[in-house]
């Protein structure tokens, strides 16, 4: 990693930010969950739908996992949608979940960015116009019209135009159809006429449309469709018809993918425990918590299996705070000079200790807080290298759930 890159992710760390980088580097103590998400895209590929829900407390790790995820998915030729449950988007209307996903799109060389409707054909359009292959161009775009028009015939007769207008080069005509096509607003009558299209995006068309896009995609190559819903926490705060109806859109996605009506589909969501637990969370509505089942009980041994809809994060062990320690450390290094005299396991204890003083025991320290106070201690020792608190060798010893502390000085010379 180059210096400019090591700088951002120390400047996202003391933020208490997750980078958008490197994060198969700073990954830590999930390899069993990784494992999971990774099977759950293998069934995505192989025409599966799947649901997964991710939760934990907060700073426990859930959206840097949902960004790591991404990028695996990325790597493994998905397109992905990764959105957030904000002022902006509201979950109680699938025609804004559409809208949403159709305009967070990434594909695997827009990893940082979001790419364009238009993008992700660009380079099956180019195909369909060279001169080498003009005689299997029309019998291709028959076919794919043809397998799109199964899941809906505007959706698939407004492609067919826009594959017309890009090798014609009509950019009024494409542009317009881009917009319907991804939930923009109606396009002039002129051009619906032209198109023979009616009607736009709704509540009850808007899954058809979405199951076209993931069908075309995948005609076109792409392994299938990953859509990361973040921050579904905000649901809560909706007044309680609203939030009722997010959890019959939610209950109806459920039912829709597992029951394989979305194919070549996995919905990833994202929720602190609240969601499942607290009177306006799931369990307020009583279909989907039945759905959900065992898989949100907390006190079910079922709670082990991670392969359950609900993935829960739980606290990393003790140790394995040492390895992100390292690797934070190594990364420090790189932009700063720090002349650490104490030990790695010591500077580790030196967060949590500090943290106990503030009267949080272990179990209550999140990842996040633990990144950066980490990175607030190495900033102490470099900025005073001869004058700081953290100078003396600190072990720790766990007994009864219990972390005791104690100091040794330096040996010196």
């Amino acid at each position: 990693m180059i210096e400019n890159e090591n700088k951002k992710l120390i400047n996202s760390f003391k933020n208490g930010l997750v980078p958008d980088r490197h994060l198969d580097f700073l990954l830590t103590g999930r390899q069993a969950e990784i494992e999971e998400l990774q099977r759950c895209f293998d069934q995505t590929q192989n025409d599966i739908g799947t649901i997964k829900f991710i939760t934990g407390p907060y700073g426990s790790g859930k959206t840097f996992l949902l960004d790591y995820s991404k990028n695996i998915a990325l790597d493994l030729g998905f397109v992905v949608a990764k959105i957030e449950v904000d002022s902006n988007f509201k979950f109680y209307n699938l025609e804004q979940l559409y809208y949403h996903v159709m305009h967070n799109l990434f594909v695997h060389n827009s990893a940082l960015s979001k790419t364009t409707f238009e993008n992700i054909f660009d380079l099956w359009i180019r195909k369909l116009k060279s001169n080498n292959y003009k005689h299997h161009a029309s019998k291709e775009i028959q076919y794919v019209i043809s397998e799109i028009g199964k899941y809906n015939q505007s959706f698939a007769r407004a492609f067919l135009s826009y594959i017309k207008g890009r090798i014609n080069g009509n950019k009024e005509l494409t542009s317009a159809i881009v917009s319907w096509i991804t939930g923009e607003g109606s396009i002039p009558y002129q051009l619906k006429e032209q198109v023979q299209i009616k009607g736009r995006i709704n509540q009850s068309n808007s899954i058809d449309f979405l199951k076209a896009f993931t069908k075309l995609i995948t005609l076109l190559g792409y392994q299938g469709m990953i859509i990361m819903v973040d921050e579904m926490d905000v649901i809560m705060n909706e007044r309680s018809d609203i939030r009722q109806k997010c959890y019959y859109n939610l209950r109806h996605l459920i039912d829709l993918t597992i029951g394989g009506q979305i194919p070549n589909t996995c919905f990833m969501f994202s929720g602190s425990h609240d969601l499942f637990y607290s009177d306006k969370g799931i369990k307020s509505y009583e279909a989907l918590r039945q759905r959900l089942g065992t898989s949100i009980d907390m006190n079910h041994s079922i709670m082990l299996d991670i392969k359950q809809p609900v993935m829960h994060l739980k606290r990393l062990p003790f140790d394995v705070f040492y390895e992100l320690g390292e690797k934070l450390t190594y990364i420090y290094k790189k932009v700063h000079p720090l002349d650490l005299q104490i030990s790695i396991e010591s500077l580790k204890n030196w967060v949590f200790l500090t943290y106990k003083e503030q009267g949080k025991s272990y179990g209550e320290i999140t990842i996040r807080e633990f990144i950066t106070k980490y990175i607030e201690i190495m900033d102490i020792i470099h900025q005073n290298p001869k004058h700081h608190i953290f100078n003396s060798e600190l072990s720790a010893v766990i007994t009864h759930d219990q972390i005791i502390y104690k100091a040794s000085q330096l040996k010196k010379g």
